[in-house]
């Protein structure tokens, strides 16, 4: 489940559980569908600033956290 993978690799950030496939198909310009797990970054507008696919390395993270914020 997304709450397990979450607690194992520490994720503390929002994430999106899609049983449904409704995000992923509303997402497709941005992610592809095989692209499990994927990290979208939105600024304060709701767009998305940034994308991560697989598993965000920490640093990488914050690296774009920060620049999305700073902007």
């Amino acid at each position: 489940t997304a709450q397990a993978f979450e607690r194992n690799f520490g994720i503390t950030y929002p994430s999106v559980e899609d049983r449904g496939g409704e995000v992923l198909l509303a997402m497709t310009d941005y992610v592809p569908p095989q692209a499990v797990p994927t990290t979208l970054v939105l600024d304060s507008q709701g767009r998305v600033a940034a994308r991560i696919l697989g598993i965000a390395d920490p640093s990488i993270l914050r690296t774009v956290l920060d620049d999305v914020t700073s902007a």
